[in-house]
C-alpha cells in the first residue's frame, strides 16, 4: 500500500491507484481536498486497481466519509467493514472503524456492533477466509462464539462452498466429534486422503465428493436402509388408509402412524387398516431398529 502506480489530475480531483484487487461491492475514488486524500469510489469501474487514503489520517469523520460513499443493506454492513479494513488497518484502529461506521449507519450498525468488533479483531489471514469465500460475517461470527470455527476454516481449506453448505457440513462434523469421540484433524486428514486433486479443474467434483463423504460418515445407517425403508412406506400408504414415518437418518426407535378420523366409524377402519398393514409395518421396524 506503499507504491503509487498512477495518479491522475482531473481539476480538483487527484486518483491515486494501487494494484490491490478490489472486491466488486466496495467501488472507490479517491478525492483531494488541499492536502488530504480521501477515498470515495473507484477511479475505473474496469479496472482491478484500488485507490486508498494516503495521509495520515487519524479523524475518525475521515473513515466515516470514507463510507458514506459505499452504498450497503443491512446485509451488506459488516462485509463492506471487514472488506475495507484490509486496505486502511495502516490508518485506522479497528475502535476507529466500528466507531465510524456506527455514527454513519447509526441503528443498523449498532445492532451488530459486536460482530464487526470480534470480525475486525481476526488475524488477517482469516478475515481474508470470509471475503475472499463470500461467507457470510454472522456465521463466522456464530462459529467464533460456539467454538467451531477452527472446523469453518478446515473445511475451506478442503473445498469452496456456499455458506448454507458450509453451516450443514460444520454441523455434521461437530456430531461426528461427538459421538464417534475422535478430533477434528483425523476426519480432515480422511477426508482430504479421499477428495480428488485440489486443482482448478476438479473444485466443483471436490465440493460434491466432500459433502458425499461426510454425510455417509455422519449417517452410516441411512444408504443401505433408506431405499427398503421407502419402498415399504410407498407401499403402506398405497394400500392402506393410513401413513407411516421412521426416524430421520434412522436415528430413533420408533413409527409414527398418522390416519384421519371424521367420525365415529372411522376409528375401527383405521385400527383394521393397521392391522392389515402389519406384516410391513413390523418389517420397516426391523430396518428401524437395525435388525435387517
Amino acid at each position: 500500500m506503499t507504491t503509487i502506480l498512477t495518479t491522475q489530475q482531473i481539476s480538483a480531483l487527484t486518483i491515486v491507484s494501487f494494484a490491490t484487487p478490489l472486491p466488486k461491492e466496495m467501488p472507490l475514488r479517491c478525492i483531494k481536498v488541499e492536502e488530504i486524500i480521501i477515498a470515495l469510489d473507484k477511479p475505473d469501474r474496469e479496472s482491478g486497481e484500488i485507490a486508498v487514503l494516503l495521509h495520515e489520517a487519524t479523524k475518525i469523520e475521515t473513515f466515516a466519509t470514507l463510507l458514506s460513499a459505499v452504498p450497503a443493506s443491512k446485509k451488506q454492513l459488516i462485509t463492506t467493514i471487514l472488506n475495507m479494513s484490509g486496505e486502511v488497518a495502516d490508518f485506522f484502529t479497528v475502535e476507529e472503524m466500528v466507531t465510524a461506521a456506527e455514527n454513519h449507519y447509526g441503528r443498523d450498525f449498532s445492532k451488530q456492533k459486536g460482530v464487526a468488533i470480534a470480525l475486525l479483531s481476526l488475524s488477517k489471514q482469516r478475515r481474508e477466509i470470509i471475503t475472499t469465500n463470500t461467507i457470510s460475517p454472522a456465521f463466522y461470527y456464530s462459529a467464533i462464539e460456539q467454538k467451531t470455527d477452527k472446523i469453518v476454516d478446515a473445511l475451506l481449506n478442503l473445498a469452496e462452498m456456499n455458506t448454507a453448505t458450509l453451516k450443514q457440513l460444520t454441523s455434521w462434523i461437530k456430531d461426528i466429534i461427538t459421538r464417534d469421540k475422535t478430533d477434528l484433524s483425523n476426519i480432515i486428514s480422511e477426508l482430504n486422503s479421499a477428495l480428488p486433486l485440489a486443482v482448478e479443474s476438479e473444485r466443483k467434483q471436490r465440493t460434491g465428493k466432500l459433502k458425499e463423504l461426510l454425510f455417509i460418515r455422519r449417517y452410516p445407517n441411512w444408504s443401505h436402509r433408506h431405499e427398503a425403508a421407502e419402498n415399504i412406506k410407498k407401499g403402506i400408504r398405497a394400500n392402506h388408509q393410513i401413513t407411516v414415518e421412521y426416524p430421520p437418518f434412522f436415528e430413533g426407535n420408533a413409527l409414527t402412524i398418522r390416519a384421519t378420523i371424521t367420525a365415529q366409524k372411522d376409528i375401527e377402519t383405521v385400527r383394521q387398516e393397521i392391522e392389515n398393514a402389519s406384516e410391513s409395518l413390523t418389517k420397516l421396524l426391523a430396518i428401524v431398529l437395525g435388525e435387517k
